[in-house]
């Protein structure tokens, strides 16, 4: 009886060594794409408005992944950037999406300060950046009904360059997909 019992165990040793050492399905990692969903307002004030950029993640991997690592970047034109790293780690099963949404803040005196690092002075700056802050914010400061009447709002798309680092089963991958949004609601 002993002696079954051993050659059992020798057996089943034996099929999981062929087994484990058998090569692996060769596989390799599809990292996944963030596309922008879109450019979201949730703030409208005289000197900043708050924005909250949402990215859909899609796994087109047969196996869980983990999304290690996002980093945007948002270009509105005229001084509205916003760039920021999302550290955190999420995971995404086969063949699923998710969303992750990010935040960011435009700056009206940031915008009408980069216009002067351009050579322009305050009476060309602030008329180029008015236009679109009408449609991200409300009247800044130093601004007159007058002056704010004047011009009407500009529609405001953001160019985008979004990367994602995907690991799984031991691989790992980065990809970066670049873009336009649709104008910020």
């Amino acid at each position: 009886m002993k002696l079954k019992f051993m050659w059992g165990i020798i057996a089943v040793g034996l099929v999981m060594m062929v087994v484990s050492c058998a090569a692996p399905a060769s596989q390799t990692l599809v990292g996944c794409e963030a596309d922008l969903s879109g450019v979201f307002l949730v703030r409208r004030g005289a000197d900043s408005a708050v924005i909250v950029p949402t990215f859909t993640i899609s796994n087109p991997n047969p196996y869980m992944v983990a999304i290690d690592d996002l980093v945007y970047k948002l270009d509105g034109g005229l001084g509205f950037v916003v760039h920021e790293q999302i550290p955190y780690r999420y995971y995404i099963p086969a063949g699923e999406t998710i969303m992750i949404q990010g935040l960011g803040v435009l700056d009206f005196t940031y915008a009408v300060a980069d216009r002067l690092f351009d050579g322009d002075t305050l009476q060309q700056a602030v008329p180029k950046v008015l236009p679109a802050w009408k449609s991200l914010g409300t009247m800044p400061a130093g601004v007159t009904k007058d002056v704010w009447g004047m011009f009407p709002a500009k529609d405001v798309t953001f160019s985008y360059e979004v990367s994602v680092h995907t690991s799984a089963q031991g691989m790992e991958k980065r990809v970066t997909t670049t873009g336009t949004s649709e104008p910020i609601r």
